[in-house]
């Protein structure tokens, strides 16, 4: 074997083989062709499923894709959607607000995902203590507008259409709210997970300069880089990753340093991971190389805000996860 094969067969990196793909029938297909041959000789038709043995895709079909006008609808997709009672973390309340007639509505959040007393002060108390909409008699529609402008001090609003935008925000640690007769939801940020304080770095110390290091909350590490550089080009985009987990990434770069090319390539390789679960850097980083068996680096992993910064300003382009204290 010649030396560029040796070297070749080191450095380089072989994928398996591409396995053969066979796409299952459906359950309608299935369906379909068992009514075709009973057709054509008389054979007992299988009894249905009974309603505890069906599977949660089954169960969620019923569900809606956009917000429905009826308060009570929306309540049982959102029901159905997050498993209630079944599901003990998740809290939906119930209230109206004092009109007359009074309007009804209801909130839901993730008890230990959400801080409290953000949802008490800031929600549930405007809007049932001091807010008058006073919609006009056969139109409601505007309920969530008016109620988003003049009741609800929070900093972070979002009006959202489609059940698949609540799923999202309740899991990510936001409040969402129903008004009754509206077709939009008002999706108010209010997480509160517990998080690890900024502490020192502890693999890649240094004796002079910055003592500080990553920690798992996402915010935290965009902010220490904001911090680092204080330039109005320092970008930031936003990219979940992981079908199940819905992890978040942040991408950052200097808009009038890094290659547009690169930029692109980068969000194309992230956006085509299809998995389900993405827990740390480590992965998403194999998943995006080139060759990941490769013994030559393809890319930096560092601990240190400070590094991630001086790789910035020399057009790089840095990418951090959610609950990964590296970038």
């Amino acid at each position: 074997m010649s030396l560029k094969k040796i070297a070749q067969k080191i450095l380089g990196y072989n994928g398996p083989p591409a396995e053969s793909f066979v796409l299952e029938e459906t359950v309608k297909e299935k369906k379909s062709q068992g009514h075709n041959e009973a057709e054509g000789d008389h054979t007992e038709q299988p009894k249905k499923p009974s309603k505890k043995g069906r599977s949660a895709h089954a169960q969620k079909e019923k569900v809606f894709e956009d917000i429905q006008p009826s308060l009570e609808k929306n309540l049982d997709c959102v029901r159905d959607l997050f498993f209630v009672p079944l599901n003990a973390d998740v809290v939906i309340r119930e209230f109206s607000l004092p009109n007359e007639p009074a309007i009804k509505a209801f909130l839901i959040f993730l008890e230990g995902a959400t801080d409290g007393r953000m949802v008490n002060e800031f929600i549930l108390q405007p809007l049932m203590l001091f807010s008058n909409l006073n919609p006009e008699p056969k139109n409601k529609l505007h309920l969530c507008k008016k109620a988003l402008h003049k009741y609800l001090p929070s900093n972070k609003i979002k009006e959202i259409t489609k059940f698949s935008e609540v799923t999202k925000e309740v899991v990510q640690g936001s409040t969402v709210i129903f008004l009754d007769g509206n077709t939009m939801g008002l999706s108010v940020e209010t997480k509160g997970f517990q998080h690890r304080s900024i502490d020192t770095a502890k693999n890649e110390q240094v004796v002079q300069g910055p003592q500080e290091a990553f920690v798992e909350n996402l915010r935290s590490n965009t902010s220490l880089l904001r911090r680092i550089i204080r330039n109005e080009n320092l970008v930031t985009e936003f990219i979940t990753v992981g079908v199940r987990n819905n992890n978040n990434a942040a991408l950052m770069y200097l808009k009038d340093l890094a290659n547009p090319q690169l930029v692109a390539e980068v969000k194309k390789r992230i956006s085509a991971i299809k998995v389900d679960y993405i827990p740390e850097a480590g992965i998403l980083e194999e998943l995006i190389e080139d060759h990941p068996l490769s013994l030559l680096p393809q890319t930096i992993v560092t601990e240190r805000p400070d590094r991630v910064a001086s790789m910035l300003v020399e057009a790089k382009v840095a990418i951090l996860l959610d609950n990964s204290p590296v970038a």
